[in-house]
């Protein structure tokens, strides 16, 4: 009977974790979320006899669930996925905190609470530097909806907003506890808490209405051809066919000369980029914006390249037919502007699962089992970052889908000279689910960590414009066809965050390595005690 009332504290916390990813909670409903779990490990550590395993159970069924309710819709697209996400973010969640329970054993709460934050900020930053990147869960990304609140992710990004989550549920874990052995509040802890929860938050909304736009204005139309992507786009609907619902959006509206036009990802047809310019679709793009008076032209497509003989072929390189030649596909955007070559970026980071197989080198006999969203089975090519550049030397940063998650990733195309942001995606692959609406919240972030206002174009899901304070000027809804304009400013400042990116990860690696190596001497000094 004990160990089923032991049992509500896990799902509590599996229940109270979810709910930014499953309804769209505010994100400070995090603060409470690791609770229960630190009460449930703080009883178990009083109980001498408890069986050893017996709170490794009890994290497994935490996260497994708050895993489930938070990325079910991700089943949508691939269950292989799903599963490799459940498992692997399970296992490393259940080891991260089990790895506290040890250390406790022998050290005092509060340099076990340090280990325990700074292993889970390894955890995260793992998440957005490694071949397996999954970093749709981390902590400070559930504020997207929540812009006011963290206006400092331009100093700190969206690591700082975790160890902002993380250190609220110490405080108020410390709280309860004291409260639970001494029936009265503590007040050190409480100034704390009221320091460390409400101190960030009066500081963000200064600055969010202090804030003034920067930069010079720019006439922006993005395009939602809304286009199933399981019944339409690969299938029953033909790239013409497509294409012409992309040209009628350009007709729809009165778009001024000039202006920046945005297509989603793999709007037109595959094409070989050897020679892009003479591409019917491309000619067709060209004509159009030539029509309206020299607009620019930003649109998503799978591309192919010949690799020349001598140039040395990559892991997802394809034989062309029998001709001894070998070639590369891409996820890429391109830029059509009048009188002037056509641009490529080719996506840099791919989707584990369904865009590459995560440390290929190794498991490249598992290339044509996966699915691909949008792209190729088998893998794709992956590119260098680069900006475009427009007229008048506007230098744009462009991110097709999932790069949208990665605010060091971001930061690198700003430094090296973007001053606009635009994000291509298809979130019809989520159908009528979470997915689409988490996927903007985290452009929302990305403008604030950089202060660069974003156009975004979704084949379906949401699109539209976002400024520099992460607000949302417009935004179309879901499954609707339509196209929207607004004026976006162009900023060439650069942020602390932008300039250093991740650092609250990499200073945290170095704390969780100290303490582990602290950890295991400390182990194997009591294995040699034990010898007689």
């Amino acid at each position: 009977m004990r160990n089923t009332k032991f049992f509500l504290y896990p799902i509590v916390s599996a229940i109270l974790l979810s709910l930014p990813w499953l309804f769209q909670f505010p994100g400070w409903v995090l603060f409470a979320g690791f609770v229960p779990l630190l009460l449930l490990e703080d009883q178990l550590s009083e109980k001498r006899k408890t069986n050893r395993y017996l709170f490794q159970n009890y994290l497994f069924a935490c996260f497994f669930t708050w895993n489930l309710l938070s990325a079910w819709w991700l089943g949508y697209a691939t269950l292989i996925g799903l599963s490799l996400f459940l498992f692997l973010n399970t296992f490393l969640m259940t080891t991260i905190w089990y790895l506290y329970h040890l250390f406790k054993v022998h050290n005092g709460e509060n340099l076990s609470l340090l280990f325990l934050v700074a292993l889970w900020l390894s955890f995260e930053y793992l998440h957005l530097n490694w071949d397996m990147q999954l970093p749709g869960m981390i902590l400070g990304g559930s504020f997207g909806n929540q812009v006011k609140m963290v206006q400092w992710y331009e100093f700190t990004g969206v690591l700082g907003g975790s160890l902002w989550v993380l250190t609220g549920n110490i405080i108020i874990y410390k709280l309860v506890k004291h409260f639970r052995y001494r029936k009265m509040v503590s007040v050190p802890v409480l100034v704390s808490g009221v320091i460390i929860l409400i101190l960030p938050v009066a500081w963000s909304f200064f600055k969010y209405f202090s804030y003034t736009e920067k930069g010079e204005k720019i006439k922006m139309v993005v395009l939602q051809p809304n286009i199933d992507p399981f019944t339409e786009k690969f299938g029953t609907i033909g790239f013409e066919e497509q294409l012409e619902i992309l040209l009628s959006l350009v007709d729809s509206g009165a778009i001024d000369p000039g202006s920046l036009i945005i297509g989603p990802e793999t709007a037109i047809a595959p094409f070989w980029e050897n020679s892009p310019d003479s591409t019917t679709e491309i000619i067709k793009l060209r004509s159009k914006i030539e029509e309206i008076g020299q607009a620019t032209f930003i649109i998503g497509a799978n591309t192919k390249k010949i690799i020349p003989g001598n140039e040395k072929k990559s892991y997802t390189a394809r034989q062309l037919n029998d001709s001894g030649k070998f070639y590369d596909e891409y996820n890429s955007a391109i830029l059509i502007a009048p009188s002037t070559p056509t641009q490529i970026y080719h996506k840099n980071i791919l989707v584990s699962g369904v865009e590459k197989v995560p440390f290929a080198r190794y498991f490249d006999f598992l290339r044509n089992l996966f699915f691909d969203l949008g792209g190729t089975s088998g893998g794709l090519g992956q590119g260098i970052p680069i900006n475009f550049r427009a007229k008048n030397s506007l230098q744009i940063s462009p991110l097709i889908c999932f790069e949208s998650m990665f605010g060091e990733y971001l930061s690198g195309l700003i430094k090296k000279g973007g001053e606009l942001v635009i994000v291509l995606t298809n979130d019809g692959w989520w159908k009528k689910s979470p997915g689409a609406e988490l996927h903007f919240s985290y452009s929302r972030l990305r403008a604030i960590e950089t202060r660069r206002s974003i156009a975004r174009s979704a084949n379906t899901g949401i699109s539209g414009f976002i400024n520099q304070r992460g607000d949302i000027l417009k935004k179309t809804r879901e499954w609707t066809r339509t196209a929207i304009n607004a004026e976006l400013q162009k900023n060439q400042t650069i942020t602390f965050y932008t300039r250093y990116g991740d650092y609250t990860g990499r200073i945290a690696a170095f704390i969780a390595s100290l303490l582990f190596l602290f950890y295991l001497s400390e182990w194997i000094k009591g294995k040699d005690k034990s010898l007689p």
